[in-house]
């Protein structure tokens, strides 16, 4: 087992050394990723997570919690364990279970680093680790303290990024569905010489997912997009 997963690493770090760098021109504000690579919850195993982890060098690849290292805890969540499944009684009471999984590993894995750094961060930071996806920390408002902590941080947050998913085209009057036009606000409208609001159509139910989860461009949604096709 040990050598399998040596070599599985070395070959993840091959193809890390390969990344090509993004261009920023290519960037679509209205088509962000693909449904289908948002919700393929098994383009990552475990082994995977955790060689990808081991090449970037962060506190992550020997982070664990209860039991289960931070690759297990992604992973899991990817298939809907945990609070990473449930029912809501709204919108035609979305069910997500470990049947229908959550979102790909790999867009937790950016979500994470998009919100904390953390899949880079090389020095511990308690407040990194319990806000992890920034789930329940809403822009001027104060924390919300039951999901402080990295495994509920995953777990809601791979709940909530599916959730949102399902929710894009069930009811046209509750906003974020595919074909609504909608104007968001950019956290830093210097960068990129981004406008400080600008109008975004949302092409297809996996933008508009990532909108609901957060509601700008620059340096919100762009750097999703950014890091995504950098790294995978």
């Amino acid at each position: 087992m040990y050598k399998r997963i040596v070599l599985i690493c070395i070959f993840c770090l091959i193809s890390m050394a390969g990344w090509e760098k993004v261009n920023a021109a290519d960037f679509n504000p209205n088509n962000l990723i693909s449904d289908d690579a948002f919700i393929n919850i098994n383009d990552m195993s475990v082994d995977d997570i955790q060689c990808f982890l081991e090449g970037m060098g962060g506190i992550l690849k020997d982070y664990s919690e209860a039991g289960r290292s931070a690759a297990q805890i992604i992973y899991d969540s990817s298939h809907g364990y945990g609070h990473a499944s449930g029912t809501c009684i709204c919108c035609r009471a979305i069910d997500i279970t470990t049947s229908t999984g959550t979102v790909n590993p790999k867009v937790i894995l950016v979500t994470m680093q998009k919100e904390q750094g953390l899949i880079t961060r090389a020095v511990y930071s308690k407040y990194s680790l319990d806000w992890a996806m920034g789930y329940g920390r809403s822009d001027n408002l104060p924390p919300e303290e039951e999901y402080r902590g990295f495994t509920r941080q995953v777990e809601h947050a791979a709940w909530q990024l599916r959730f949102n998913y399902e929710r894009a085209e069930e009811n046209k009057k509750t906003g974020y569905q595919v074909g609504d036009t909608i104007r968001v606000h950019n956290t830093y409208p210097n960068h990129h010489n981004a406008p400080r609001e600008q109008y975004v159509y949302i092409d297809n139910r996996a933008t508009a997912a990532l909108y609901r989860y957060t509601p700008h461009v620059y340096n919100g949604n762009y750097r999703f997009w950014h890091l995504y096709n950098e790294w995978f």
